[in-house]
């Protein structure tokens, strides 16, 4: 979208959206500040962004985030506030690569700890959640996602489809449902060049109070996003059986579960990276296993190898496995996560709950 549109655009949205605030969001305007709870970990720092987002945010966002590129990360807790303000700030989040996720700063409670900081539950509601969809992975949980219609109101215009349209205090805001239908427009161009599904305005729009997204809306709209992380769970044939797949969102990697001839349940990863450095930690396998759990099950033995294609996979044997504990997990609970001696991540493949249960069930059905 070019310049033009872009102040276009702000005049058509002169009218905030109505703004949900809750005791636990932050009323005054959005402010920035860098944070850090300790360490030397890529997620141990990040830029704090709490407060109602007003005309002047984007303006004041882009001066931070331009002396401040050392942070990749950012978290959001959010009321809402101006709708053209919170479509520049997502924009600004992606042309800066930033990585957004929903969470309250909180200050420090040890005194001797006075440099620190943490995450605590949050919430992006109204205009923050358009905000927050630039970000080029997004992090959000059940309910801290909120959205919903427009703040004027927008009934009876099939009677009077020229009646002004009135904010949230009841005063006209000068324009006509034509002119909402643009906005409208100019949204669902704005989510789709995000990568979200259009449907996430059609849902915000047949709302008149605040709607929370589920994991599972966040997941079907392309809200919460890592290129990396894995989508849903299916099956596929394989001999006389089947195999249960899911791939990561950028089609880079695949992960596998299935029991072959010798009947015990395995896991492969296909695609992984950092290839060097996992056979170089995989030398004393023997004597220290780096993978802490896959699927939640114990792992008894890993090993890299190459397939004919050239890509590397990682080959794992689970012990214990049983299919019906996946049942009600989360996605961290099936992540497979490997430490370093040094406990750096050695890998990190963000494996998806959704199908999992049904789908690996059905796949170590094999193992009989």
């Amino acid at each position: 979208m070019d310049h033009h549109s872009d102040r276009l655009l702000g005049v058509l949205f002169s009218v905030a959206l109505l703004v949900s605030a809750s005791s636990s969001l932050r009323a005054e305007p959005m402010h920035f500040w860098t944070a850090s709870r300790g360490g030397n970990c890529a997620e141990c720092s990040w830029i704090a962004a709490e407060g109602t987002i007003v005309a002047e945010t984007p303006k004041q966002a882009e001066e931070f985030f331009k002396t401040h590129p050392e942070y990749p990360n950012v978290y959001l807790n959010s009321p809402g506030g101006n709708l053209s303000a919170g479509v520049q700030l997502g924009r600004l989040f992606r042309k800066y690569s930033l990585r957004v996720a929903v969470g309250h700063t909180t200050a420090p409670t040890d005194p001797d700890l006075s440099s620190t900081a943490d995450i605590d539950e949050g919430q992006c509601v109204s205009a923050c959640s358009y905000a927050f969809l630039g970000g080029v992975v997004r992090e959000a949980d059940n309910n801290q996602i909120g959205i919903h219609q427009f703040s004027w109101e927008l009934n009876n215009f099939a009677q009077q489809p020229s009646a002004d349209i009135q904010d949230a205090a009841g005063a006209s805001a000068g324009f006509s449902l034509s002119t909402a239908q643009v906005i409208a427009g100019f949204l669902i161009t704005y989510v789709q060049e995000m990568g979200v599904d259009p449907k996430f305005v059609s849902v915000a729009s047949s709302t008149e109070d605040v709607h929370y997204l589920s994991k599972e809306e966040l997941v079907n709209l392309n809200v919460r996003w890592d290129s990396k992380a894995f989508g849903p769970w299916g099956i596929r044939p394989w001999g006389n059986g089947i195999y249960a797949f899911a791939e990561s969102h950028d089609k880079k990697q695949t992960a596998f579960v299935f029991c072959n001839s010798d009947k015990h349940p395995k896991m492969r990863i296909q695609g992984v990276e950092h290839v060097s450095e996992i056979k170089e930690e995989l030398k004393d396998v023997d004597n220290y296993m780096p993978i802490e759990a896959a699927l939640g099950a114990d792992v008894t033995s890993i090993k890299l190898s190459q397939e004919s294609n050239g890509a590397s996979a990682l080959d794992m044997s689970l012990a214990d496995f049983d299919p019906r504990g996946l049942q009600g997990k989360s996605d961290y609970d099936l992540s497979v996560r490997a430490k370093t001696h040094s406990v750096e991540w050695l890998f990190n493949f963000s494996l998806s709950a959704v199908g999992a249960a049904a789908a690996i069930s059905a796949a170590m059905r094999n193992c009989n």
